[in-house]
């Protein structure tokens, strides 16, 4: 019997052994789980937080980059006039509500045609700065990447800008007794790049070779024509709105006229012995040199459409350019010599000068502008315009009259609103004329309209 009973306390104690061996085996693995699970949640909130803040700072990235892309395309617009002595601020929101991310944009002055653009953006606890500066050569009235000329003859004539002019070589040379103000001041910037292949594209692709009728006389249609001489006495016409293209040079002795919102493209030279008849929204394009007689604009009403010419080479105009006869006001003129190497199109190709030679420009609204050469070459890109009336006597439109006996040449008034810039030199000649002489900011964004792709700034510098 005692034997028994020791027996079955040995069994009793084997299993409270074996009870208190499982609450700690269990308690251990508790322990373990729970560490384990303290530890995946930490990390998860880790990651949650860090997610998070990637996504605020990312947000803030992008809002103060689009602070900065939406004040240039306000500035490309014209709807924003940058400012000339204290900053202006702007402010808006990137995203849909309740998470979208807040922009403020500083736009602060930073020299001649310069400014810096403080863009921050915030979302959260996060904040990101951008900084970039752009110029914008087209608010000075003139500016040369070289050499700035001024000629202005007789000693009555004068040339008064409503700001200074610019130059980024050495200091303007200047000839004949007239006078010029303000004193232009010494400034290196970049200048916008206008892709010349936009507007050499605008007649399309070509018809294969011997496809296309002569230009021949009378009036085009649309479509492409080989190039060669016009026939017939009278000049040659493009209706009002049609899109016609000249594969190869194009001579047209008699005259050659593009109606209202008329586009001719010729894809290598142009030689007009006549005039040139440009109506409002008229766009002429040529991919290599042009050789004008006269250039005649016009009529046009209010808030004409203005007219563009772009030049692939040289564009040389010997005699005028302004109003057709019995115009009483003209449309603005846009002049652009631009680099066409970068592009494909039958107009494109190697490029040797981007030259503007204006003759005598009676014209109130004028942008001119000589695009830097790839080779680097500036004095390749330079523009000469002269104002008033030729050595030869007074001209029509808004020159001067005739000699007073006694007092010397007669000296008219001009005004001009515009600018004229160029990589290389720029030559301004102002013969028996006072030329008042504006920069209207918001002249630029009539050019918009008929010059696709046409941005009035450049980026300089982008940090952030």
């Amino acid at each position: 019997m005692r034997e028994r009973w020791r027996a079955l306390a040995a069994d009793g104690h084997a299993t409270d052994s074996q009870r208190g061996q499982a609450v700690l085996l269990t308690l251990a693995a508790l322990l373990v789980a729970s560490l384990l699970a303290a530890v995946v949640l930490t990390l998860w909130v880790r990651s949650a937080v860090r997610a998070q803040r990637f996504g605020e700072t990312t947000a803030a990235l992008y809002a103060a980059e689009a602070g900065v892309a939406r004040t240039l395309a306000a500035m490309a617009r014209g709807t924003l006039a940058p400012p000339r002595a204290e900053p202006i601020t702007l402010a808006g929101t990137v995203g849909l509500a309740p998470g979208s991310a807040a922009y403020t944009v500083r736009v602060v002055p930073d020299g001649p045609a310069r400014w810096r653009l403080v863009s921050t953006g915030v979302q959260g606890r996060s904040r990101h700065e951008v900084q970039v500066t752009v110029t914008a050569p087209f608010v000075m009235p003139v500016y040369a990447g070289t050499t700035l000329t001024f000629h202005v003859t007789p000693r009555a004539g004068a040339l008064r800008f409503g700001a200074a002019p610019g130059y980024g070589g050495a200091p303007p040379r200047y000839r004949g007794p007239g006078t010029v103000s303000p004193t232009p001041v010494a400034v290196r910037m970049a200048l916008p790049d206008i892709p010349f292949g936009v507007f050499a594209e605008l007649a399309g692709s070509p018809p294969p070779w011997g496809a296309a009728p002569d230009v021949g006389a009378g009036r085009l249609g649309a479509g492409w024509y080989e190039g060669g001489r016009c026939r017939g006495p009278h000049p040659v016409i493009v209706p009002r709105g049609v899109t016609a293209a000249v594969r190869g040079s194009l001579r047209c002795d008699p005259g050659l006229v593009l109606e209202a919102g008329a586009t001719l493209v010729v894809t290598a030279d142009l030689a007009v012995r006549g005039a040139l008849i440009l109506e409002p929204g008229a766009r002429l394009v040529v991919g290599g040199d042009a050789t004008l007689q006269t250039v005649e604009l016009g009529p046009a009403g209010p808030g004409a459409a203005p007219v563009l010419v772009v030049i692939g080479g040289t564009l040389g105009v010997a005699g005028a350019i302004g109003a057709t006869a019995g115009a009483a006001t003209v449309p603005p003129l846009a002049v652009l010599a631009l680099d066409r190497s970068d592009c494909s199109a039958p107009a494109c190709g190697a490029d040797h000068a981007n030259v503007l030679d204006l003759g005598w420009v009676r014209v109130r609204d004028v942008l001119a502008y000589a695009e830097p050469l790839a080779t680097g070459d500036a004095e390749a890109s330079r523009i000469t315009l002269a104002l008033g009336a030729g050595p030869a006597g007074g001209g029509k439109g808004s020159g001067p009259g005739p000699d007073e006996p006694g007092r010397g040449p007669a000296v008219g008034t001009l005004r001009v609103r515009g600018a004229v810039v160029a990589a290389g030199s720029v030559t301004i000649r102002a013969h028996r004329v006072a030329v008042d002489w504006d920069v209207d900011l918001g002249l630029l964004t009539r050019y918009l309209g008929i010059a696709p792709g046409f941005v009035p700034y450049a980026v300089e510098a982008w940090q952030g």
